[in-house]
C-alpha cells in the first residue's frame, strides 16, 4: 500500500463526515489494494471480525425467500468493509500519522460545521454537545487502545479528548470498557471471559426487549428527568416499532430471523420514514435469529486471537446503540488497526519504511508473520 492509498483511506473517513459520498472513493481504494497485490484472494481470514461478518452474509443470501434490496445493500456493505482482509497479506500504515490526520479531520469538521460546543452533563446525557461525528467517534477508540498498549499517555489523552468532542456517548463508554479490560484481562481465565462476554450480550438483548416493553420508563424518568425516547435519542421508538411489528417469537422466527436489512423496511412501513435500528445486537437477532446471534459472538472472540479482544470489545460496546456493522470506514479502520497491532507484536516495535508502510505475510497455522519490506 503506497502513500496515495494511505491518503485515500483518510479521505474515506473525512469524506463521510463532510457529507461526501465516500463509498465511491472506497471502492477505488479496493481496486488499488487488489491491483498491486501479488497474491490471489485465499479466503484465509486473518482478523476475528471477518468470519462472523461473512457468516451473516452467507446465511442471509441462503434465505432467498427473505432477500430484499436492503438485504443486498447490507451484504454489500459488510463485504466492502472487510474484503481487503480476506487474504493472508497484512497491511500496516504509520499509525501515529494516521491518528494525527484523523485529529486534523475532526478539527476541520468542527470548523466547517461552526457549531458551539457544549460540554455540560445534561448535554452528554442527551448526546447534544453541538456536534456529532459517528465516524470519528467510532474510529478513535481503536487508536486510544493502541497507544494504551504502548504506554503513550499523551496520545491516549488526546484521543479521549477528541472522542469527547466527537459527541458520542457510546464511544465514551467504549473507551471506559476498553480501559477496564486492558487492566483486568490477565486476571481471568480466557474461556470464562469469553463466556462472560457472550452472556453480557444476551443480557443486553433481553434488556433491549424490556426497554421497548416500557419496564424502565418510570425509573428513567425519575432518575434522569428525561423520557426514554429523549434519553435514547429516538432509539426507543425504533426498537418499539420493530419489536411490536415483528412477531419474532411465532412460527420459530426467533431461530432464523426476518432477513438481513429487513428491519429497515419495517421501520419505514410503521413510522413512515426512513430509519435504521441503531442497535446491532438487536439487528442481528431480529434479522438473523438466535442461532446466528450466538455463533456470531462465539466466532468473533476467537480464543486463538485473544490479542485482538481489546479492540473487539470496544467495537462490541459500540454495537449496543449504533449500526457500525454497515459503517464501512469504521470496520475497515478496525481491521487496519488489527493488522498494525499484529505486526507490532511480532516485530516488538513499529517499523515504518520511507513510504510509511510494511506488508506482512501471515502464517495462518501458527499466527506468526514474515515481514516483507
Amino acid at each position: 500500500m503506497n502513500a496515495i492509498r494511505f491518503l485515500l483511506i483518510y479521505f474515506i473517513i473525512v469524506g463521510v463526515n463532510l457529507n461526501i459520498n465516500s463509498y465511491y472513493v472506497y471502492f477505488f481504494v479496493l481496486l488499488l489494494f487488489f491491483f498491486n497485490n501479488e497474491k490471489k484472494i485465499s479466503l484465509n481470514y486473518r482478523n476475528s471480525i471477518c468470519i462472523p461478518i461473512i457468516l451473516l452474509v452467507v446465511f442471509s443470501l441462503i434465505k432467498v425467500w427473505q432477500i430484499s434490496t436492503r438485504t443486498l445493500m447490507d451484504c454489500g456493505l459488510l463485504v466492502l468493509g472487510t474484503i481487503c482482509y480476506w487474504n493472508n497479506k497484512r497491511f500496516f500504515v504509520d499509525v501515529k500519522l494516521l491518528n494525527q490526520l484523523i485529529w486534523a479531520g475532526l478539527l476541520l469538521c468542527l470548523i466547517v460545521n461552526g457549531g458551539t460546543i457544549h460540554l455540560g452533563m445534561t448535554d452528554f446525557l442527551t448526546s447534544d454537545i453541538g456536534y456529532e461525528s459517528a465516524m470519528f467517534a467510532y474510529t478513535l477508540p481503536f487508536f486510544m487502545y493502541y497507544w494504551l498498549k504502548r504506554g503513550n499517555k499523551r496520545y491516549v489523552i488526546i484521543n479521549i479528548i477528541c472522542i469527547l468532542l466527537a459527541g458520542k456517548r457510546i464511544a465514551l463508554l467504549a473507551i471506559l470498557v476498553g480501559l477496564g479490560y486492558y487492566y483486568c484481562d490477565k486476571r481471568f481465565n480466557i474461556k470464562k471471559i469469553k463466556s462472560l462476554i457472550i452472556a453480557a450480550n444476551v443480557i443486553y438483548l433481553f434488556f433491549t426487549f424490556s426497554l421497548a416493553a416500557g419496564y424502565f420508563d418510570e425509573f428513567i424518568q425519575d432518575s434522569t428527568g428525561f423520557t426514554v425516547n429523549q434519553l435514547t435519542m429516538g432509539r426507543f421508538e425504533l426498537y418499539n416499532s420493530v419489536i411490536e411489528n415483528v412477531d419474532i417469537f411465532k412460527h420459530h422466527t426467533w431461530l432464523y430471523g426476518i432477513g438481513l436489512g429487513n428491519s429497515n423496511i419495517v421501520i419505514e412501513e410503521t413510522l413512515e420514514e426512513a430509519g435504521i435500528l441503531h442497535n446491532d445486537l438487536l439487528k442481528i437477532f431480529i434479522e438473523c435469529g438466535l442461532v446466528i446471534f450466538m455463533l456470531f459472538f462465539f466466532l468473533l472472540y476467537d480464543i486463538r486471537k485473544k490479542w485482538q479482544w481489546g479492540y473487539i470489545i470496544i467495537w462490541n460496546v459500540i454495537l449496543l446503540t449504533d449500526n457500525t456493522l454497515i459503517y464501512v470506514p469504521v470496520i475497515f479502520t478496525l481491521c487496519l488497526m488489527l493488522d498494525s497491532e499484529f505486526i507490532a507484536i511480532n516485530m516488538n516495535e513499529n517499523i515504518v519504511n520511507p513510504n510509511g508502510v510494511i506488508s506482512c505475510q501471515m502464517d495462518s497455522k501458527n499466527d506468526k508473520a514474515t515481514i516483507e519490506r
